[in-house]
């Protein structure tokens, strides 16, 4: 039974102390300071379409602005890389424009007569090749095989003229 006495003088006086101490502990906390007066703020958010940095700000604090002022100006270079490369295009697409509207170079015209002329040469000599081993054949010198060689060179040939004259 002494135990549970003990137990019961203890408890109270360990409740006591620790109000105490708490109490201590809150009363030297700082205490918030209270102000008395008015605060006025206004905070606007500000968004662009396209990604950058601010370059220049056009307004300052204090300004009246209305709806479609200038506030600011961005610097993006992801947006002048983008202009450059659309300006580029603009000007090939232009320029082939320009190359269809004028027609062939002087130069292209000179190429395509030069080959149409060697293919008509080819074609003539191919034909005459056949012609001559023909008549060796019918002579029974040239071999059959070496006619139908000659034919099928000069028919090569004159598809090459005739493709070569269309462009």
């Amino acid at each position: 039974m002494s135990k549970l006495k003990s137990a019961a003088l203890v408890l109270p006086a360990a409740a006591v102390l620790g109000w105490i101490g708490y109490s201590f502990y809150q009363a030297y906390l700082p205490q918030p300071e209270r102000f008395q007066g008015q605060i006025e703020a206004q905070q606007y958010s500000i968004s662009s379409k396209v990604a950058g940095r601010i370059d220049e700000v056009l307004v300052h604090k204090g300004e009246q602005v209305k709806p479609g002022d200038l506030i600011f100006t961005l610097y993006s270079p992801e947006l002048d890389a983008k202009l450059e490369q659309a300006k580029a295009g603009e000007e090939a697409a232009s320029a082939m424009a320009e190359q269809a509207e004028s027609g062939a170079r002087t130069q292209e015209i000179n190429a395509s007569r030069d080959q149409w002329q060697k293919a008509r040469a080819a074609a003539q000599l191919a034909e005459k090749t056949y012609h001559r081993v023909n008549a060796l054949y019918k002579e029974g010198v040239a071999a059959e095989q070496k006619r139908d060689e000659a034919y099928t060179v000069a028919g090569s040939e004159i598809h090459r003229k005739r493709s070569a004259a269309n462009v």
